[in-house]
């Protein structure tokens, strides 16, 4: 994992057998924010019924691979459904997980956690035999997910720990980091596990913070640092709901709590600092969520270290747009380099419950856009309850365990790069000129214009785009606009008079092929560019009809490729009746009027390269009368 603090530069390892270095530079770039949601809202197969998904999510260092918990399913015996992602498709990976050896009803789901290669993940279950709670580990192979040994219980605990209220997981899955805030009272306590091959072993004693007061519930949030070194556990109700959160740093195997217990200046009333925590990959910056500062609107505060030293970063975050008291840092999550954090407020709008990103700047903090509420929300979803970001801060999950009557679900939101546009060509031309465009993230263009009008996209991948200059158009620049901002090119489009045909270009055009009288020029269609034109001739074959396709190179005209004859037609169809083309070029209709005794019928052919297919069965129109004669014009 690229950590905190690289910038663009060789990549170099080191072995006791020596140093290596890469030939390249890997180039580090800025950290963005997620904006924009990605697919439908994910609801897990296999529920039994009321499961709460949602109740917890967490997402690997690439955004690839999800993990969602509902402590409810199957009567609060709880369960995880893992999700991965394919280009922009999110799909569930195998059935839900379900941990077994559990006592009783132990509501798994109820925390989880993914390592950054997805591979290993965490479920917490905080109601495990009576409320001692517990948490299981799986591991995944290919596609399958399997249980790695059995629950994780730490020991010494001092009554019903409720240990899983909140797990994390290093990056190299190899340290779990299990919460339990009622252990002792609830004072609470936090404990460590290590992984060796495919053994789990606690680490030392139960984690406890010094300096707390009273019953502060310390573990019911858990972060820990990419490497495993770094942990920060919330306790929200230290001193009497004040709130505060604890550091604890690893030296080989021994944990020991570093400096004092953070609490975030500018709190008001008894936010509960500590209900939520995140840190970043080298465990230098933290967030630290209170849901019920200034009568429930809720905040979250910002702590960066220095050496061993941790300092309140700037005032305390509040999301504008909020409505009513949102509970905002009931769940928080910071990216790798710690420059993106998200925090969610499932309360907001009476239940709706929204998600606000943060990005810092240097040591500012700035709120990214509005607040995210996903779509597709049945009811007062509660969104925002659980937040996770990927490691680079693209991705991010939020939970709503409401949703659809407490059934939950998942939204995805994702950063749209902005688009940019590098060249494009021809540089000047006529109304009706097709301009390439040439650049980057130009894929689902929201608007485009060429000369101040908005423009016809003829085709689009996202690098290249091709559109047709539109009437009204004047010289001027070309805009395009996407999801993930507004691209203009450096110069301007020339717009030219619109010439008129005076002069004949070549000899008459007459296809090849044709049997008998065709009636060719019967119908006539030329594209956008003038460079490809379609002639029919419907007195083919005996009336079976034909289409001729002629394309120019300077001032040539020659025939592309066989007449066109489309299949499936019955009797004399008379094909070439009507004809048209696409702006490109590359798609072409032919009409047949005469088809099946005058019910008449359409074909349409692609071109590849130079080969024109027909592209699916010939077009009959529904709920036509029996001599309808469609194919007459296209």
């Amino acid at each position: 994992m690229v950590m905190p603090g690289a910038a663009t530069g060789a990549i170099s390892v080191t072995t006791p057998g020596g140093t290596a270095n890469s030939a390249g530079n890997f180039t580090v770039s800025a950290t963005p924010s997620p904006a924009e949601q990605q697919g439908s809202k994910l609801v897990g197969t296999g529920n039994a019924g009321i499961a709460q998904q949602g109740s917890s999510v967490a997402v690997s260092a690439d955004g690839n691979t999800a993990i969602v918990g509902g402590l409810f399913d199957n009567n609060n015996q709880g369960a995880a459904w893992v999700y991965v992602r394919n280009g922009s498709t999110w799909t569930q990976q195998g059935s839900k997980l379900v941990g077994t050896g559990n006592i009783g009803a132990s509501g798994q789901g109820h925390s989880v956690a993914v390592s950054a290669d997805g591979n290993t993940a965490i479920i917490g279950g905080i109601q495990d035999n009576s409320n001692q709670g517990a948490a299981w580990v799986f591991t995944r192979t290919g596609s399958t997910w399997t249980q790695q040994g059995n629950k994780l219980v730490g020991t010494g605990n001092i009554g019903a720990a409720r240990q899983g209220v909140s797990v994390s997981l290093s990056a190299d899955g190899n340290t779990a980091v299990v919460g339990g805030l009622a252990d002792n009272n609830f004072v609470g306590a936090t404990w460590v596990f290590t992984r060796s091959g495919s053994t789990w072993t606690q680490q030392g004693a139960k984690l406890v913070g010094y300096g707390y007061t009273g019953a502060s519930r310390q573990g019911n949030s858990v972060a820990v640092s990419a490497d495993g070194n770094t942990i920060i556990f919330g306790g929200s109700h230290d001193n009497s709901e004040q709130g505060a959160a604890w550091v604890f740093t690893r030296n080989i195997t021994t944990w020991t709590q570093q400096g004092s217990k953070l609490v975030g200046t500018g709190g008001s009333g008894t936010p509960n600092q500590g209900r939520s925590v995140s840190i970043s990959a080298d465990g230098n910056t933290a967030i630290v969520g209170g849901s019920l500062d200034n009568g429930n609107q809720g905040a979250a505060w910002v702590y960066a270290r220095t050496g061993s030293t941790w300092t309140q970063q700037g005032s305390k975050l509040v999301g504008t747009g909020n409505i009513g008291s949102a509970q905002q840092g009931n769940s928080v999550s910071i990216s790798a380099d710690g420059n993106t954090a998200m925090v969610g407020g499932y309360l907001d709008n009476s239940g709706q419950g929204a998600t606000w990103v943060f990005t810092r700047s240097g040591s500012t903090w700035n709120q990214q856009g509005t607040k995210l509420v996903g779509t597709g929300a049945t009811g007062n979803s509660r969104q925002g309850l659980s937040v996770s970001l990927s490691a680079n801060g693209n991705t991010a999950f939020v939970g709503g365990y409401y949703d659809n009557s407490s059934n939950g679900a998942a939204w995805v939101f994702v950063y749209t790069p902005p688009p940019a546009i590098s060249s494009f060509a021809p540089s000047n031309g006529a109304v009706g000129t097709l301009v390439t465009i040439t650049g980057t993230n130009m894929s689902d263009q929201t608007a485009l214009s060429i000369g101040g009008t908005p423009a016809i996209v003829i085709s689009n991948t996202g690098t290249t785009l091709v559109a047709m200059v539109m009437p009204g158009a004047a010289t001027g620049g070309i805009s395009i606009t996407t999801s993930g901002g507004t691209a203009n090119s450096a110069g301007n489009f020339t717009v030219t008079p619109t010439p008129y045909p005076a002069a004949q270009q070549g000899d008459k055009l007459v296809g090849t092929g044709n049997t008998g009288t065709a009636n060719q020029g019967f119908s006539v269609a030329v594209s956008a560019d003038g460079n490809t034109a379609i002639v029919g001739g419907y007195y083919d074959n005996s009336y079976q009809g034909a289409a001729w396709v002629f394309i120019r190179s300077g001032n040539t005209w020659a025939q592309q490729g066989t007449k066109l004859v489309g299949t499936g037609y019955i009797g004399n169809a008379k094909q070439g009746y009507s004809v048209a083309i696409s702006a490109d070029g590359n798609t072409a209709i032919v009409g047949g009027p005469q088809d099946n005794d005058y019910q008449g019928a359409a074909w349409v052919y692609t071109r590849t390269g130079n080969t024109w297919t027909q592209q699916g069965s010939k077009l009959i129109g529904t709920g036509n009368s029996s001599t309808s004669q469609q194919g007459t014009s296209v």
